[in-house]
């Protein structure tokens, strides 16, 4: 923070790299385990289906569910990366509440994945159990980097979807890398 006030910072070993300590103004306090916690989503009783997103049961299902402020310009090449080698792949992301990051989210995306675009499926922002059954008919979540997800991950955890990621040095890129090294 730099805040004059503030002299310690809580982190986890699983989260920094070793020479993370130059990173910060404050003095690091390790510990060996992460410092969050959330409880296992349960499953929705209706078992849902693909086709309630516009999803086909061939689809390779790619979700990202992440706010627009998540989406840096290298993980929207990745995206479409992603995109060019599944042919099969349908990328599913959600988006804002408000016309403004709507309007820039598609306008990034459609720019990026040129003819690809018609394989991304923009859904509105959905309600929590209605988020938990599109993680239950996904086959990936993709972590957007450098900003990793924290919530997303457990919630996709809790369904046993796996998260493929990419971690950088700092924190802020490594809370799904150090779920996984915990597990």
């Amino acid at each position: 923070t730099g805040h004059r006030f503030v002299h310690d910072y809580l982190t986890s070993d699983l989260w920094e790299i070793p020479s993370a300590d130059s990173h910060y103004t404050e003095r690091l306090v390790r510990f060996q385990r992460l410092l969050s916690y959330q409880l296992r989503r349960p499953a929705s009783s209706t078992h849902p289906m693909r086709n309630e997103f516009g999803l086909a049961p061939s689809d390779h299902v790619y979700v990202c569910a992440q706010n627009l402020g998540k989406f840096h310009p290298a993980f929207v090449q990745a995206l479409a990366e992603v995109m060019e080698c599944d042919p099969h792949a349908r990328l599913v992301v959600t988006s804002s509440r408000h016309a403004w990051p709507a309007r820039t989210l598609d306008e990034i995306l459609r720019r990026a994945m040129g003819s690809r675009f018609d394989r991304i499926k923009i859904l509105p922002p959905l309600s929590p159990p209605k988020y938990h059954e599109l993680l239950q008919v996904s086959d990936v979540q993709l972590d957007p980097f450098p900003f990793s997800g924290a919530n997303s991950t457990y919630d996709a955890f809790s369904f046993s979807l796996p998260v493929v990621t990419l971690e950088g040095n700092f924190q802020r890129s490594r809370f799904t890398s150090a779920c996984y090294r915990a597990m």
